[in-house]
């Protein structure tokens, strides 16, 4: 261990490199980092420490990811995570996966409550319409979907294709199932 820095109230202000090669830069007490930053293999955490381990700050990954908010033995429990790719999760995580919050993924948005960050129940906003309800496996198993031209329709889906309920087209209503639908 190389130690750089001076001592002051207790507290190290300094770099410590570690014999692993870790580095960290900042305020530490009994050789623990506790506010600043640690240079990893894989990735760079900034932020407050609590026994060596980051509690609340920004964690930038060598693959180009970023998460940052409020962490628990290493997981992210709420704030946000950036992805290289380009989709970005806002909201409270558990086991590293949103629970409830905002998924931005190119021209969508989900926002809801999650399951391995994977929408079930709440709103997919995309483009040319909004889909509201209850989603299973990516679809939407029971809700609504508003079009942006004026077109709903409502009722319980499968494969993302409505199978009952009322769909209302260009200023006409039809109800039924099993795509058999009579005009109102």
């Amino acid at each position: 261990m190389i130690q750089d820095g001076d001592y002051e109230s207790g507290k190290f202000r300094g770099k410590i490199t570690f014999a692993n090669g870790i580095i960290c830069v900042g305020i530490f007490e009994n050789f623990q980092l506790k506010r600043g930053k640690m240079i990893l293999p894989n990735s760079i955490e900034t932020g407050l420490f609590v026994d060596g381990i980051i509690s609340e700050g920004r964690v930038e990954f060598t693959s180009g990811d970023i998460i940052e908010g409020k962490f628990k033995e290493y997981k992210l429990i709420e704030g946000k995570a950036i992805f290289a790719h380009g989709e970005t999760r806002i909201g409270i995580f558990k086991n590293n996966h949103l629970v409830r919050g905002k998924i931005f993924m190119g021209n969508s948005i989900e926002e809801g409550r999650f399951e391995n960050s994977e929408l079930i129940f709440g709103r997919r906003i995309l483009k040319d319409r909004v889909l509201e309800g209850e989603f299973k496996n990516g679809f939407l198993i029971r809700g609504k979907i508003s079009f942006k031209n004026g077109n709903l329709q409502e009722g319980k889906f499968k494969n993302g294709e409505i199978m009952e309920g009322v769909v209302f087209v260009n200023k006409k209503i039809y109800c039924g199932k099993n795509f058999l639908f009579k005009k109102i």
